[in-house]
């Protein structure tokens, strides 16, 4: 007996299936991966929190996230000498207490960074992690905190996502707060922070501002405890509450 052929339209319904199969595999392959990078920028920050508060034991308070270079400063320059100031970073308070690695494998860099075009793909301080400028401050304006200075340092934000090494939580502020003198030197944003809309922020990292480091604009945090938590921009935003900027967990200012 003669087989029956398919008909066009049996093969049109069999490739249709294929193809939404593969659309279904190819957005599950996309989803695992970016969970993968997720974990591995979570175990990023867990590190980096180890470094900050090893040296916080060692020398009785964290690191500075700036200082100014001194005459006859001697320094790994991580900043770019056209975009950024020049001087000494928490990166260089702490290279001594993590391994140093190239930078696809460094933990100084988040697996989930998007930044376009080619001026600051290389620069280390932008749209990778950033302290807390509350806590590890910017001298001479903003001292740096002891874990003795922070009431409820599990709930205090130390290291995370952020748009520039340093972040301070008037970047936070939504509404925006007019620009102030630090958001020249030090432009930072929450990334997928809906007030970054209103804020302006580079072309190259617009999409990581506006669109979020991780699937469902969340972010990676590690707090003054070492802990680390995924988290929603959102709730990293400080909003007026009784007539001042206020959040309350986690924390911005522990004090």
């Amino acid at each position: 007996m003669a087989r029956r052929a398919f008909s066009l339209i049996e093969l049109l319904i069999v490739l249709g299936i294929i193809g939404l199969l593969s659309a279904v595999l190819v957005a599950a392959l996309g989803a695992s991966r970016e969970r993968a990078r997720s974990l591995k920028c979570a175990s990023n920050l867990r590190q980096l929190a180890i470094a900050l508060k090893t040296y916080e034991a060692e020398h009785g308070e964290y690191p500075c996230g700036y200082r100014p270079p001194a005459a006859g400063d001697s320094y790994t320059n991580y900043a770019s000498a056209a975009n950024d100031l020049p001087g000494w970073w928490w990166l260089n308070s702490v290279a001594s207490y993590h391994r140093s690695e190239s930078p696809g494998q460094s933990i100084l860099w988040c697996p989930s960074r998007r930044i376009i075009g080619t001026q600051h793909r290389n620069n280390v301080l932008r749209a990778n992690y950033g302290v807390n400028g509350s806590v590890c401050g910017r001298i001479p304006r903003f001292p740096s905190l002891s874990l003795t200075d922070t009431p409820e340092p599990s709930r205090t934000l130390l290291v995370m996502d952020a748009g520039y090494a340093l972040i301070f939580w008037l970047q936070a502020a939504d509404p925006p707060q007019p620009k102030v003198d630090f958001d020249l030197d030090f432009p930072a944003y929450v990334p997928g922070l809906e007030a970054n809309a209103q804020r302006f922020i580079s072309k190259e990292r617009q999409y990581d501002a506006i669109h979020g480091r991780h699937a469902g604009k969340t972010l990676n945090i590690a707090f003054l405890d070492g802990h680390t938590k995924r988290v929603r921009a959102e709730d990293l935003a400080v909003r007026i509450e009784d007539g001042r900027y206020s959040n309350k967990s986690p924390l911005w200012t522990p004090r």
